[in-house]
């Protein structure tokens, strides 16, 4: 695939994600929290710590199957699964324990956004 390409995708999802969540905030009245950490406890960032280290053991196992094997052994839904649980983790947490308990809204927004861009994304690979 071309670099070029690459790099216009993801600076087109960066575009996506930030004009949605200016969107989303505006239309839903969740103001954003000025200088408020991502994590909204210790538990929060020791439990995206691990699922970090698990995404990377998970990576790290991948043991000579191409890419075009990622799919078939199991890995890249492995992956997939753990960036969906890493999302609802973060939400779970913004909702329970985050000052603006709202915000746990856009978490779950954008999962939901991730989660069609993933199933395109797998879809045009399947198709071609």
């Amino acid at each position: 695939m071309n670099r070029g390409l690459i790099v216009l995708g993801l600076f087109l999802i960066l575009v996506v994600y930030f004009a949605v969540d200016k969107g989303v905030r505006k239309w839903l009245g969740i103001e954003k929290t000025e200088g408020a950490s991502r994590y909204v406890n210790r538990f929060h960032l020791l439990g995206s710590l691990v699922l970090l280290g698990v995404f990377f053991v998970i990576l790290t196992q991948n043991e000579g199957v191409g890419s075009g094997e990622l799919v078939g052994s199991g890995h890249l839904y492995a992956v997939i699964a753990l960036l969906i649980v890493s999302q609802l983790f973060d939400g779970y947490m913004h909702w329970k324990y985050h000052e603006n308990p709202r915000e746990y809204i856009i978490t779950l927004i954008f999962l939901g956004l991730m989660i069609v861009l993933v199933t395109g994304i797998l879809l045009v690979n399947i198709l071609m």
